[in-house]
């Protein structure tokens, strides 16, 4: 796949207009299929580049006998693009080519993660219920040895207590933990 990729980046490259080229999608999230398409945001500066792209890619299709769905949008567009899909391609996307100097807005180029805030409680649970899910939930210390817990395990961090941050793509383990033991959680979204 990455031979694919970098054929069409190096193709796409000939056009002097493009700004970023990202992979967003089932590719990007490795859940791609062979029947899947090659999901692409392309940042441009000028609308007239729009057409010029599009030949390229049906050029690149049939080279390499894959799909492309290029989303084509402008530097004056970008503000204007609808919210969920810039979210989608903030959170999963692969940066395959950038151009330097140029006028992309500082939150995309920042290294800036999806995370989740998670607030739970434990009051439907008995205090044998709450120590089993503290201990495995926080991990615990017994003499000298300290064992690791499943919040630390997925790369979270405690805030509060019942209040807790996670990396986005921790969400599926940390709502089935939640669910193995009955647990009541909101969940938050939010970047850092």
């Amino acid at each position: 796949m990455n031979r694919i990729l970098k054929k069409i980046v190096k193709g796409l490259l000939s056009i002097e207009d493009i700004r970023a080229i990202i992979l967003y999608g089932s590719f990007a999230r490795k859940e791609a299929t062979s029947r899947s398409d090659i999901d692409l945001f392309i940042l441009t500066t000028e609308k007239k580049t729009e057409k010029e792209i599009e030949d390229k890619v049906i050029r690149i299709e049939s080279e390499t006998g894959r799909n492309i769905q290029p989303t084509i949008r402008t530097l004056k567009e970008l503000e204007k693009t609808d919210s969920g899909l810039l979210q989608n391609i903030f959170q999963e996307g692969k940066v395959l080519y950038l151009k330097e100097p140029t006028d992309i807005p500082s939150s995309m180029l920042l290294e800036q993660k999806p995370q989740l805030i998670y607030s739970f409680q434990l009051s439907n649970l008995n205090q044998n219920e709450k120590a089993k899910f503290n201990n495995e939930f926080y991990g615990r210390k017994k003499e000298k040895y300290s064992y690791k817990g499943f919040l630390q395990e997925i790369g979270g961090q405690k805030l509060s207590s019942g209040c807790i941050m996670i990396p986005y793509e921790q969400r599926e383990r940390i709502e089935k933990f939640f669910k193995k033991f009955k647990v009541k959680f909101e969940q938050l979204k939010v970047w850092k």
